[in-house]
């Protein structure tokens, strides 16, 4: 019982936490599509210790990508599917790029 609380209220305090931190109004970059990458396929942004150890790595990873972005470049496209382990690593390569 305790634990769904505590869990709703970390979420909304890291909610309010990427919304305080992402690119903002004046932003040129798609702010959903930072989010999406930055949550790696998770499907909720908050705290869970089963599906996210450290959900700090979320924020850290949105500023990344974002400041990639806004220096003007390009994600990889996170529609499609690698066919090869060449391809795989090599998407793989770009995504963490963001992150440097």
């Amino acid at each position: 019982e305790g634990g769904a609380s505590s869990s709703q209220e970390s979420s909304s305090v890291v909610a309010k936490l990427w919304r305080t931190v992402s690119g903002g109004l004046n932003s040129k970059v798609d702010e959903s599509l930072v989010q999406s990458m930055a949550m790696g396929g998770r499907s909720e942004f908050g705290f869970n210790p089963s599906k996210n150890p450290n959900s700090g790595d979320m924020i850290f990873r949105a500023q990344q990508i974002r400041q990639y972005m806004e220096r003007g470049g390009t994600p990889p496209d996170v529609k499609s599917q690698p066919k090869t382990v060449k391809e795989s690593a090599k998407k793989a390569g770009h995504f963490y790029s963001m992150l440097q």
